[in-house]
Order: C-alpha cells, then sequence, then structure tokens
C-alpha cells in the first residue's frame, strides 16, 4: 500500500465509511509493518503523539482522535507510518491533496506538472502539491479522465482497487468501483500491473485497447474499447481504390489492427463515404458493400468473406 491508498483508507476510517475488504487491506498493512518494528514504550508515546499533531493539522477534526484511542494495533500502525514518512520514503502528508467532486457535474483539476484530470461527480482523487523529481503518484476512488504531460524521468503512476496505471505521457480513463477496475486507452501506451508480488499481472495497453478488472473473481479482461474514437483526423473518403488503403486508414486512426482473413481478399475496391459513422459502423458499411463480414478476436479486427473478380 502507497502513501495515497493510505490517506484514502485514512479518510474513510475518520469517517466511518470504511468497508470490511478495506479493513483487513489496513490489517495486511499493518501486519507488514509490524513485522520489521521494534519500538519501546517511549518511542512508541512519542511517535504517537508527533504522528496525532500531523493528523490532526491535516483534517481538522477531532475525531481523528479515534485512530489513537482505539487499538494498540492502530497505534503502533501510526508510529510506524510516522517512521517510514521520517525517513522520507513517502511523501508528507502536509504536502498532499485530497479532493472529492460533490458537484452533478465533472471538474478539471489541474496538477504541479500540467496533467490534468477530469474527476467525474462521487469520485474522489488524492494527489502532492508537488511531486518529486523521480515519481508522480496519485490515488483514484471512482471515475476519471487523465490528460498527462509527458515526463520520462518522473512515471505517473495511478493507484486504484488494488492495481497501478503507469504512464510517461498520454490520456486515458481509469473507472474504479468496488466491483470492478476498468482502465480504457484514449492516446498513448499504459501498463496496468496487479499491486501484489503474488502471481502478478501486467498489461500493455495501446489507443483504443482496455482492461476489465473483476475484483470479486481477480479476473482481468483485455480487449477493444466498446466505442473507439480516432487518434488521427481523416476524411475516409475513398473512390475506386484497393480495400487495403481504406483499411490502412482506419488503422492509422484508430490504432486497432484489421486483418483479412484471405489474400485475395486484396483484390477488392471500395468507392464510399465512410466519415458519418463510428468505427464500427464504417466496418459495418465497407462489409455491406463488399459482402464480407467482421468479427473482433481479442484486441484485432478479422475480416472475412468472398474475394473480389470485379470493383465495387
Amino acid at each position: 500500500m502507497n502513501l495515497a491508498e493510505f490517506r484514502t483508507l485514512l479518510r474513510k476510517y475518520l469517517n466511518g465509511q470504511q468497508s470490511p475488504q478495506e479493513g483487513r487491506r489496513l490489517d495486511r498493512w499493518y501486519e507488514k509493518l509490524g513485522a520489521d518494528l521494534e519500538l519501546s514504550e517511549e518511542e512508541l508515546t512519542a511517535s504517537r503523539k508527533r504522528m496525532k499533531a500531523v493528523i490532526e493539522a491535516k483534517t481538522q477534526e477531532k475525531k481523528t482522535l479515534w485512530l489513537f484511542s482505539s487499538t494498540t494495533r492502530w497505534v503502533s500502525a501510526a508510529a510506524g507510518l510516522f517512521i517510514v514518512i521520517s525517513l522520507g520514503i513517502f511523501w508528507s502528508m502536509d504536502d498532499s491533496v485530497t479532493y472529492t467532486n460533490t458537484s452533478p457535474k465533472s471538474v478539471l483539476v489541474s496538477l504541479s506538472e500540467g496533467t490534468t484530470v477530469e474527476v467525474s461527480p462521487g469520485a474522489t482523487l488524492v494527489y502532492s502539491k508537488s511531486f518529486p523529481s523521480d515519481r508522480r503518484e496519485v490515488s483514484l476512488e471512482g471515475q476519471a479522465f487523465f490528460k498527462v504531460t509527458k515526463d520520462p524521468a518522473r512515471p505517473f503512476r495511478v493507484y486504484a482497487s488494488g492495481a497501478i496505471t503507469e504512464v510517461l505521457g498520454t490520456s486515458f480513463w481509469v473507472r474504479s468501483s468496488a466491483e470492478q477496475l476498468q482502465v480504457e486507452v484514449r492516446t498513448g501506451r499504459v501498463q496496468v500491473s496487479q499491486q501484489t508480488t503474488l502471481r502478478p499481472i501486467s498489461v500493455l495497453l495501446t489507443p483504443n485497447q482496455q482492461v476489465v478488472v473483476n475484483l470479486r473473481t481477480k479476473r482481468w479482461i483485455s480487449g477493444l474499447v466498446p466505442q473507439p474514437q480516432p487518434t488521427l483526423p481523416s476524411g475516409f473518403s475513398f473512390s475506386g481504390v484497393p480495400v487495403k488503403t481504406v483499411i490502412d486508414s482506419l488503422e492509422k486512426a484508430y490504432h486497432i489492427p484489421i486483418v483479412l482473413a484471405k489474400t485475395p481478399m486484396e483484390r477488392c475496391t471500395f468507392s464510399g463515404t465512410l466519415a458519418d459513422s463510428t468505427f464500427y459502423g464504417k466496418l459495418e458499411l465497407l462489409c455491406k458493400t463488399l459482402q464480407w463480414s467482421y468479427r473482433i478476436e481479442q484486441k484485432t479486427i478479422l475480416l472475412d468473406g468472398r474475394p473480389c473478380s470485379t470493383s465495387r
């Protein structure tokens, strides 16, 4: 668990909104942390007081006292977290911002290095006022669209639903809920990894690709997004051109591989406009004209049909 996620879970704990699953995550975090801690009673008391002051300064709410009056476990966890922070492994809690969009419309949040986040209603974003020199990390609950400023020296990571979405500079959706996580790429390349050392899973996504993670079954399914969007402008108007030219134009605009089932199909030609329809609408019009069919095979489109003897 990184600090951004800890802040989110801590906020839920203080508000009495923590789910049983989140409680178990905090318990596992404590067990791992406590295994490496050997604190005297004096050290524990001193760390508790300093950690309490940090949290109270951040939340400005008296209910933060709950954290320190509950059990020795939570006191030890807070003291351990303070030690980790004091060593400089994590950001200062005073440097963090927790934003929850309580409005009925999406709100644009600008981060310090130029990245923008379109936070959907009800979503919560936790980020740093100023990122360190080697990384950019945020935590998300809910749905948000990211436009990440390119910075090869500082990868941008989004922590959500137990997974890490990492990019250098791109735009993508993250949709996080209690049931599933969905990452959908608009431009660039995105690496989505499971946030665990046990049976790690990692998926590389390119434009118009997505991964959906079922948080109950832990099943990861990657494929094409429901409604692919063009990343490059194109007229999509053709007159007597080889069908391969049409396919190349679609592939270039949408970054989706399109494969012909039979080589002789390349002899077909096409005339018409595909400008006023969606990606799948374009495929349907192309296939209707040529009496073909198409099917989706994971992240690829397969066109099948009879070869053409004359132009169409």
